[in-house]
Parts: structure tokens; C-alpha cells; sequence
């Protein structure tokens, strides 16, 4: 088959829900896992794998420099069937990530060193958080050396398969977690051995594959070119502030609570957080596969197909995020209460954050398509400066209303929401709409109206149950949001554009089919 990016709605879609399977299996095994340990361990044992992560999640910085442009130029080269350029920019960063690498296990160990010098952590749990850093660093090591021979899925949009070796490899893990939890008693560390293990055996995986579907995915000395420094870097340099202003939102906030609360303020704001996390992750792995051929597109110079596709991503996310969130903000108590039980006397603001948190979905995700138009058109410029803008308000803000009103693990999720409410209609709205060409009522018309009625029909027969009938039981929450998703499928159904009706219809044809066969 000749080299180029298939530009596809059913590729998009395969990917899509091959995607969502495998978050669907990873999710269900971390909400057990959470509730399980919970349960078992000190809040000070538990408390360390957030903060942890929060600080490892710094690491790929340089790393980002030097790889952050390396899947849009390679789909790019490849779009335009030039694999010898794939090989050139392979070649010619594959090096520099291996200094990178060695230069990110230096600075670990010495973190690694004086940890508790860092961080508040109770002297019975210095030398667990050593180990459970040192196992996060090698995992960090290890992907940043070997990024640029991991892309051939991405390239040639073979998400399928990428997501079945995922699948595969999440049993593992899930049948090593278990045992070392069930078997042994039960720690932290076992987390982060099973991730580990997993992770390695996944990436070695996909290091072999990856090659045998992209052959131009090598080292060569002889092809290694000044000229490929120059726009990868620069790409890197703008995505280095991206990345940082996701890192500032993700990752500062079990940091701060660290510093300024305290173990329980951390938990509290793990747990609460944890839906709004695994939610926003899930849309962004589903939607992530559109990225090879938005990135197609302009270089192909399709732009009415790309502010299609925008306007599209724009309402289905809307679609998808509020039909699980609404439920979740009005039987937020009942939700935890179920399931933690007596645990969440330990953690009982969680519910407050979980609603503080899922209220932003209103404003964030209009916009869901930007991220990937601001890689496809390498804008990462002004995109990387509203972001780290808003990051670095959210973070003073944090700061003032955790440590100087103490108002702990909900002051991270209010300052979160308000940054996000005020800066995303100012700052990131008018950017997609610039990168997607689309007019602010074209906008209302096609994506946010349509994107908002389901929500709005069904969020009164949500509201009456939890009033008149109040679950308590796990198949009484059940069928309050059954109810609920009753009324959502209605009023979805009279918001479906005729494009949305065309699509939904050919893929119901091609499962009957298959059916039928």
C-alpha cells in the first residue's frame, strides 16, 4: 500500500471506540482500586502516589523540547508520501532524547536523594516514597528514550491494533495488581509495580510493531539533517509551554495541598477529581485519533472539511461529557456513599469538589476541537500563551484561597472552575473559532445549542427523582440515571443535524451487516 494518511469518518470511528473500550476496562479497575486501598492503608500511605505523580508529571519537560513536534512533522512527511523525511527527523532526534533521558535519570536520583527535603511527608513513609518515585522515574526514562520509534500507529492511524496491545497489556496489569493486592498486604507500592511491569512490556511491544508498520521509523547516521532542528524545536518550544500549563492544572494541586493542608485535603482532592480526570482523558483519547487527519487535511488544504470537523467535535463532546456529568452533580452524595461507604468520613469534602469540578464542563468543552487544530496548523504559539496564562492565574489563585482561607481540597477545585469559567469564553473561544474559520453563530447554531438540549431535557427528571425518591441503593442509582439518559436519548435525538443522522445511520448499517454475516 503507498504511504499517505486516510482522511475517514468510519477510520475516525473504529479508532474512536476501540479507544473507549480499553478506557471503559481501565477505568472500572482504578475506581475499585482506589475504594480498595482506601479502605486498607493510612491516609498518609495513600496521599503519596498523587503527590508523586504530581511531581513526575514534570519530567518529559525537556523531553517535550525535543518530541513535542516529532508526530505532527512525521504524519505530516507521511501525508505528503515522503517517508525518507520520516526517517531524516527520526534520525536526527533520536539522539538528543537519549541525552535527554540520561539527563532526566540524573536529576530523578538526586530528587530521589533529598525527597523528603521537598515534600511534607511523614517520617514512616520516606523510604516508600523513594521507592515508589524511583519506579515512576524508570517508566519516565524509558519513554522518553524511545518516543520518536513509538509513532508508526500514530502515523498510519493503526489505533486499533495499538488499542488491542493496550488491552492486552491493561490485563496484565490488572491480573498483577490483583494479585499482589489480594495476595499480599496491601501497599501503594503495588501500584506502581503493576504500572511499571505493564508499561515496559507495552512499550517494548510497540516499539517492535510500530517499526514493522512504518520501516521508516529508524536511526540512520547518514540521515540525520541540521535542517529538521529547526521547526521541530520550535514546534517543541510553544508545546514545552502547553504542556506546562497542562502540568500546572493537572498535576499542582496534590503539590499545594501538600504543602499547605495536609494528607486528607490530598485524598479528598484525588478521589473528587478522579471522575472529572478519567472523563476528560476518555474524550481526549476517543477524539485524539482525529489528529493525523485534521493535520492531513491542512496539509491537503481541505479547510471546509476542517472546520467541519471542528463544529462536529465541538457538539459530540458536549453530547457525551454532560450526559455523564449532569447525573453525577445531582446524586454526587449518594454517588460516594455507595461507593466508599464508611470510607468517605476520611475524604468527606469529595463530593463537593466532584461538583465543583464537572460544572466547568459547560464552558470547556464547546471548544473541545482546539487543541487539535492548534497541532494540526503547528499554532502552537498562541495557543501555549492563553494557556499557560490561565494555569498560571489558576495557580495564584489556589495559592490564596488554600493557604491564605484554608479552604484546602475545595479552594483547588473552586479556583480551577472560576479560572476556567472566566478565561476559556475570553482567551481559548475566539482562538477556534480563528483556527477553525467558523463564525460565532455558526458556532450557537450547529454545535452549543444542539450540544446543550439533551442536558436541558433531561436534567429536571434527574433533579425530580433525587427529590422525590432519593436512591440509596446501587440499583436505585441506576435507575435514576437510567431515567434520566431515558429523556437525555429524546432530546438528543431531535438535536441530531441531518449530517449526524447520515453518519449514525451508515454505521448502524455496517454493524447489521456484520451482523447478519
Amino acid at each position: 500500500m503507498s504511504p499517505g494518511v486516510e482522511i475517514s469518518k468510519k477510520l475516525v470511528l473504529i479508532n474512536s471506540a476501540s479507544t473507549l473500550v480499553r478506557r471503559a476496562l481501565s477505568i472500572t479497575v482504578l475506581f475499585w482500586m482506589h475504594q480498595y486501598l482506601l479502605k486498607r492503608i493510612p491516609i498518609e500511605e495513600y496521599a503519596l502516589l498523587p503527590v508523586l505523580m504530581g511531581v513526575i508529571a514534570f519530567t518529559p519537560l525537556l523531553s517535550t523540547l525535543l518530541a513535542g513536534g516529532l508526530g505532527r512533522y512525521m504524519t505530516e512527511a507521511y501525508a505528503r508520501h515522503d517517508e525518507r523525511r520520516v526517517t531524516e527527523i527520526c534520525s536526527t532526534m533520536t539522539p538528543l532524547l537519549v541525552g535527554a533521558a540520561l539527563l532526566l535519570a540524573c536529576c530523578g536520583a538526586l530528587f530521589t536523594w533529598k525527597i523528603d527535603a521537598v515534600l511534607d511527608i511523614a517520617p514512616d513513609q520516606v523510604e516508600n516514597a523513594r521507592r515508589l518515585f524511583t519506579l515512576l522515574l524508570i517508566g519516565a526514562v524509558v519513554r522518553v528514550a524511545v518516543a520518536p520509534f513509538l509513532l508508526g500507529f500514530y502515523i498510519r492511524q493503526k489505533l486499533v491494533q495499538r488499542d488491542l496491545i493496550g488491552f492486552g497489556v491493561e490485563l496484565v496489569r490488572i491480573a498483577i495488581l490483583f494479585v499482589l493486592l489480594t495476595q499480599f498486604e496491601a501497599r501503594i507500592l503495588w501500584v506502581v509495580v503493576a504500572s511499571l511491569t505493564a508499561n515496559l512490556l507495552e512499550m517494548g511491544i510497540v516499539f517492535v510493531r510500530s517499526r514493522a508498520l512504518l520501516p521508516a521509523l529508524r536511526f540512520r547516521m547518514a540521515a540525520m539533517r541540521r535542517d529538521v532542528l529547526g521547526p521541530v524545536l520550535s514546534y517543541g518550544s510553544w508545546t514545552i509551554l502547553g504542556q506546562l500549563s497542562w502540568m500546572l492544572r493537572e498535576m499542582m494541586d496534590p503539590i499545594i495541598l501538600n504543602k499547605m493542608a495536609g494528607p486528607s485535603d490530598v485524598a479528598t482532592f484525588s478521589l473528587g477529581s478522579q471522575v472529572d480526570r478519567q472523563l476528560r482523558r476518555t474524550l481526549a483519547g476517543a477524539t485524539a485519533v482525529t489528529q493525523q487527519a485534521a493535520t492531513a487535511m491542512v496539509a491537503t488544504d481541505q479547510g471546509e472539511r476542517l472546520r467541519g470537523t471542528w463544529l462536529r467535535l465541538s457538539r459530540y463532546s458536549l453530547w457525551t461529557l454532560l450526559g455523564a456529568a449532569a447525573p453525577l452533580v445531582v446524586y454526587r452524595v449518594e454517588f460516594f456513599q455507595l461507593y466508599l461507604g464508611e470510607a468517605l468520613a476520611k475524604t468527606p469534602k469529595a463530593p463537593v469538589v466532584l461538583a465543583i469540578l464537572l460544572s466547568r464542563y459547560l464552558v470547556l468543552f464547546p471548544n473541545a476541537g482546539t487543541g487539535i487544530l492548534t497541532m494540526a496548523k503547528a499554532e502552537m504559539r498562541p495557543a501555549a500563551l492563553r494557556g499557560i496564562a490561565l494555569e498560571l492565574s489558576n495557580l495564584a489563585l489556589t495559592l490564596v484561597l488554600v493557604g491564605v482561607f484554608s479552604m484546602g481540597s475545595v479552594g483547588s477545585a473552586l479556583a480551577t472552575t472560576i479560572v476556567c469559567a472566566v478565561g476559556h469564553p475570553l482567551l481559548l473561544w475566539p482562538l477556534g473559532l480563528r483556527f477553525s474559520g467558523a463564525s460565532l453563530s455558526l458556532w450557537w447554531r450547529t454545535s452549543i445549542r444542539p450540544g446543550l438540549v439533551p442536558m436541558l431535557v433531561a436534567l429536571p427528571v434527574w433533579l425530580a427523582i433525587h427529590v422525590w425518591l432519593a436512591p440509596t441503593t446501587i440499583v436505585g442509582l441506576g435507575v435514576a440515571f437510567g431515567a434520566g439518559w431515558v429523556a437525555y436519548s429524546i432530546g438528543l435525538f431531535f438535536s441530531l443535524r441531518p449530517e449526524d443522522r447520515r453518519d449514525f445511520a451508515a454505521a448502524l448499517s455496517r454493524v447489521r451487516v456484520r451482523l447478519r454475516s
